[in-house]
């Protein structure tokens, strides 16, 4: 029986009648609770009765099309949802996921990303499961049932999706499943099957012979997957009219026994509250994990958390060679046509924990071996709160080289909600490109551009304006800036000593980062100026006192926007905090902006 198991992106989600305002994004109400509650009780099953699920995988926009034929036939179906996909241009959003669920359909979970579950560690999987539920119970939608991507689980994948709150999961038949129908209740709840899935050369004789053949071998639960309904939009597409016709044969059967019913009215039980997987783990200094692309555990030849990806019409291949920058293994790709898009390698766009966390407003540092054949450039994507990624910037391009070179940017601030960023070098031309050594660093100063000051009192805030010696000067908060809207311009008209300086708050607060004792640090800062300026650093002891630590050499003065760049030593052992800017040391005028302090490990 031709079914298939995915859907292929398709057309505009079509608009259906009845709309209501969704519900509040919020955690549910222990009354909303309660009352679901009393509802979950599984609907008792007569012997030999066979009953029929009709779900709806990955929350393609073309499924709104059922709302209206599961209404004219009386039916429910269960719609499994991609939460970090919520609202794009091809998928449902939460308003129809609202109306959906008002005609008595039920919503239920499949992952934030839909990755490839158990290639995940186990809190990647809990992030992944758990983060859904939470997620959409947070949108007041009622969430028992679960689906896994690819239909690929095990013992800890099933483990994972009832901790995290749900009633039951399943996969999905691929070529050659079995038609015998599940028992009710399921052996396992958490690896309920299914007969193939629908795919564009599914029939409705295909579908008929399914239930029929339940029917005849004494009843059970059917469970008929389908993906996008649209005509010849993909593979694993059908045309509504499939799900109709299909509808009109199983509407008087109901008078046999035979009954359509939501998945979570299958399996019963109550709505158990939300449990978010766990954060991902800090790290210092490189954000990244196995940023050397040495290890593959699994042995793909895809290096562990990284994801050989692109877009657009091209004909590629990728290769783990040993060619390395350093260690023993390299990724390199190979464009042998190309009409558009790139090849990249990135962190995966997913809850794996291998993606760095990233904060809003914050810069942070790009690092690259590479070697190509074409010019090339970072690409940079952020996940939001709701756990969505979505294309962010592009750096400018670095030449193209026979040999090692290394690739260095730094990013403007993140966008507002920014919860995690992936980043890689792209080739787009045909022709090779080798990559190793990823590196991404959080920029550790706040406010690093200097936008904000809460308090209007003219001085941005977590930073201080100070100095020492003799000598006369002025601030001003200016709208000469790199970036964004406001620098702060210092002029020093006279000076016996001393200097005048931007720098991190010398106090207990917050705005000071901590450190890594052993680490270096790279300061940078983009300044203009006619004087002598220099990059410096303080560091705070165990007992709260502060001190000098280190300056870099005199930089160059430049009437337009320069950067300067500092490595320091060491951190020293026993530093809790460190405070870092720039400063103008000599008569003139210097105008600072985009500070900058990174952990270079």
């Amino acid at each position: 029986m031709p079914f298939g198991a995915h859907g292929q992106p398709g057309p505009a989600p079509t608009k259906g009648p009845g709309r209501r305002r969704p519900a509040p994004a919020s955690i549910v109400t222990a009354f909303l609770l309660a009352a679901l509650c009393a509802l979950a009780a599984a609907a008792p099953v007569a012997p030999g009765q066979t009953i029929v699920s009709l779900e709806f995988d990955d929350s393609w926009g073309t499924q709104f099309a059922a709302r209206q034929i599961l209404a004219d036939h009386g039916m429910h179906g269960t719609f499994f949802v991609i939460s970090g996909l919520v609202g794009r241009a091809d998928r449902l959003t939460f308003a129809q996921l609202h109306d959906l669920e008002a005609d008595g359909n039920e919503i239920a979970g499949h992952t934030v990303d839909h990755p490839h579950l158990t290639t995940l560690t186990p809190d990647g999987q809990r992030r992944e499961i758990c983060d859904d539920r939470v997620t959409l119970l947070g949108q007041g939608l009622a969430v028992r049932s679960f689906a896994y991507p690819y239909g690929q689980h095990d013992a800890t994948t099933e483990r994972i999706a009832a901790d995290c709150g749900y009633n039951s999961a399943r996969g999905v038949g691929g070529v050659g499943a079995p038609t015998v129908a599940e028992s009710v209740p399921p052996a396992n709840p958490f690896a309920t099957r299914t007969p193939q899935g629908v795919n564009s050369t599914t029939t409705t004789a295909d579908l008929e012979a399914v239930v029929a053949n339940a029917e005849s071998a004494g009843g059970g639960w059917v469970q008929i997957v389908f993906h996008q309904l649209c005509a010849g939009c993909g593979i694993y597409s059908a045309d509504p009219s499939l799900l109709a016709q299909f509808a009109d044969w199983l509407a008087p059967r109901a008078a046999s026994g035979t009954v359509v019913r939501t998945v979570g009215d299958v399996i019963g039980g109550p709505i158990k509250a939300g449990v978010p997987g766990p954060p991902a783990a800090a790290r210092a200094g490189n954000l990244v994990p196995n940023p050397s692309l040495e290890q593959d555990a699994d042995a793909n030849g895809v290096p562990d958390c990284w994801l050989p990806t692109g877009y657009g019409a091209n004909v590629f291949s990728w290769a783990r060679t040993t060619d390395a920058h350093v260690g023993a293994f390299a990724e390199r790709v190979d464009i042998n046509a190309l009409t558009s898009g790139d090849r990249k390698l990135i962190s995966p766009l997913d809850r794996s924990g291998c993606a760095p966390a990233a904060a809003p407003g914050r810069a942070y540092a790009l690092g690259e071996s590479y070697m190509t054949t074409a010019p090339t450039r970072f690409v940079v994507y952020t996940r939001d709160a709701t756990g969505a990624w979505g294309f962010w910037i592009t750096s400018p391009y670095f030449p193209a080289s026979v040999g090692w070179s290394q690739a260095s940017w730094i990013t403007p601030p993140t966008p507002a909600g920014a919860t995690a960023i992936s980043a890689g070098l792209a080739l787009g031309a045909v022709g090779s490109a080798t990559f190793d050594d990823l590196t991404v660093a959080a920029n550790l100063l706040e406010n690093e551009s200097l936008e904000r000051d809460a308090n209007t009192d003219g001085t941005a805030d977590c930073w201080q304006r100070t100095g020492y010696g003799t000598n006369q000067f002025s601030w001003t908060r200016t709208t000469d800036a790199h970036t964004g809207t406001a620098a702060d311009r210092v002029q020093i008209t006279a000076l016996t000593s001393g200097d005048r300086k931007l720098i991190a708050p010398l106090d207990q607060g917050p705005c000071a980062p901590t450190p890594t004792p052993g680490h270096v640090l790279q300061l940078s800062g983009w300044y203009k100026t006619d004087g002598t300026v220099r990059l410096l650093a303080y560091t705070r002891s165990v007992a709260g006192a502060w001190s000098f630590w280190t300056k870099s050499a005199p930089l160059p003065p430049s009437a337009g926007w320069t950067r300067g760049s500092f490595v320091t030593p060491p951190v020293p052992a026993g530093v809790t905090a460190v405070s870092a800017g720039l400063a103008l040391m000599s008569v003139g005028t210097a105008t600072f902006d985009d500070l900058a302090l990174f952990d270079a490990g």
